[in-house]
């Protein structure tokens, strides 16, 4: 059984025609030699993966091409008893679908869709078949069993040997994850893929109670992901620390050292279970470097096909040497808050970013990636609380706007300016000033006039704001 969900950048373009493209994904298990037909037609191995819209095949025979004698026989309702049993009735499975060369039959081996397909030729005269097939054509299945057929002039060779010897033997495909972990006090359901080129180099997702580690392997070209359930509500806050090594790494095997990270990124997803980067619902938050080993804060909308500089957007240089803290906050149904602070919190790393998304109730879990990296990212802190909205200004929560929410020693605007309050806050509370329910033993007071302990306060705000411009626009230019 396996389940081999890839990036939708495999379906795009030619990449899924090409062979190599194929090498991080594991192959079924390869049939012994010496069962070919009269014409050298001898199947070796099959592989299949999947995006939410497709299913791909790749099949590897060792002498000549078959063209359409060459078949995939799917069970897309695992019902052995239903479709297709074979050319004896004897098939190890009952074939809804059939993949013949690039046509897409149904059970009765009547058309239904032609499918993008192509065949390659190694130097060793191997052939390499592959093809995409639509899954709205494959009836809703997420799994199904399938077996492969050459026919031969005179015989037929089967993949495994006793799909056509019922109760025989065949392949199963589901498109779930089943690889899970525990950590930071959840489930998680990952994928861990394996270096392209050295299928003994394998990516790592350690759990603890405390931490989840990703321990990264450079040219899996497969998301290395993780996702766990979470459905926010208007008020919920999801924060956690995120740190990344920089050492150089040799995980490919073959003595080459490198010292870049590339997508480590947080974001929520329209699944609980499924990692896939297709089901993303909000901009992507977290690290991604590129200068050496300077790295910047990222965020980045979904649909940006170009992941870099330009379609990123920038929010400080940070060596991530003691990591960042990421915190979201659901301000409605349909906006998102992002900040970025330092390891400790007492610095916001440029400004608050807000997330336009679809809908809250379109979020079923949160995501967690680290794309193609030899480096290893380290969420920690991981929290999600739901705050009560207050009132904008209520800087105490006293649901009242007064003069407490600028003098309270602890929580109010002069105690915190500079920590998460800074001038904005400080004008947003001037024109709220008297919103709310005044506590039972509160004395109703006018706006104050501007004294002067206020116009110096106000002269600070000033100087804060554009002192903050100047550092972002040296920032912008780092």
């Amino acid at each position: 059984m396996q389940s081999n969900l890839v990036r939708d950048d495999f379906a795009s373009g030619t990449n899924w025609l090409t062979p190599k493209a194929w090498n991080a994904i594991p192959k079924f298990e390869t049939e012994a030699p010496g069962d070919a037909t009269s014409e050298g037609y001898d199947w070796f191995y099959t592989q299949v993966a999947h995006t939410k819209d497709w299913f791909f095949v790749r099949y590897h025979q060792t002498s000549g091409f078959a063209g359409d004698l060459q078949y995939t026989l799917f069970d897309t309702d695992s019902n052995d008893e239903t479709g297709w049993l074979g050319p004896s009735n004897t098939l190890a499975i009952g074939a809804d679908r059939v993949l013949s060369g690039a046509s897409l039959k149904d059970a009765a081996w009547n058309h239904l869709e032609w499918t993008p397909w192509n065949n390659v030729t190694d130097v060793n005269g191997a052939v390499d078949i592959m093809a995409a097939i639509p899954r709205s054509q494959m009836n809703g299945a997420t799994a199904f069993n399938f077996v492969n057929y050459i026919r031969g002039a005179s015989g037929n060779d089967w993949y495994p040997n006793a799909a056509n010897n019922f109760p025989g033997d065949y392949f199963r495909y589901e498109t779930g994850v089943f690889d899970t972990t525990t950590a930071l006090g959840r489930t998680w359901s990952i994928i861990e893929p394996t270096h392209r080129d050295n299928p003994n180099v394998k990516s790592e997702i350690v759990g603890t109670p405390t931490t989840m580690t990703f321990n990264g392997v450079y040219q899996t070209s497969v998301d290395f992901a993780a996702v766990t359930p979470l459905t926010p509500v208007v008020g919920t806050k999801v924060s956690y620390d995120l740190q990344l090594t920089h050492e150089p790494r040799d995980n490919d095997g073959g003595g080459s050292f490198g010292t870049w990270t590339a997508e480590a990124l947080g974001a929520f997803t329209s699944s609980a279970s499924d990692p896939s980067d297709a089901l993303l619902v909000s901009t992507r938050v977290g690290a991604r470097p590129f200068d050496g080993p300077a790295t910047r804060i990222i965020h980045e909308r979904p649909g940006d096909l170009d992941e870099s500089e330009a379609t990123s957007s920038s929010l400080a240089n940070n060596p991530l040497t003691d990591g960042v803290q990421i915190e979201w906050y659901f301000k409605s149904e349909t906006t998102i808050e992002i900040s970025v602070f330092s390891k400790d919190g007492s610095t916001l790393l440029g400004p608050k970013y807000t997330d336009t998304i679809s809908n809250i109730n379109d979020i079923k879990g949160f995501r967690l990636n680290l794309f193609d990296s030899e480096q290893t990212m380290t969420i920690s802190e991981f929290n999600v609380a739901v705050v009560v909205p207050t009132l904008d200004g209520d800087f105490n929560g006293d649901g009242y706007v007064d003069a407490k929410d600028l003098n309270d020693p602890t929580l109010g605007w002069k105690a915190r300016f500079g920590v998460d309050l800074d001038g904005e806050d400080f004008l947003v509370w001037q024109r709220n000033f008297g919103a709310g329910t005044p506590p039972a033993a509160a004395t109703v007071a006018a706006v104050p006039e501007p004294s002067t302990a206020l116009l110096a306060l106000m002269g600070i705000v000033g100087a804060v704001r554009i002192s903050r411009q100047r550092r972002l626009a040296l920032g912008d230019l780092a």
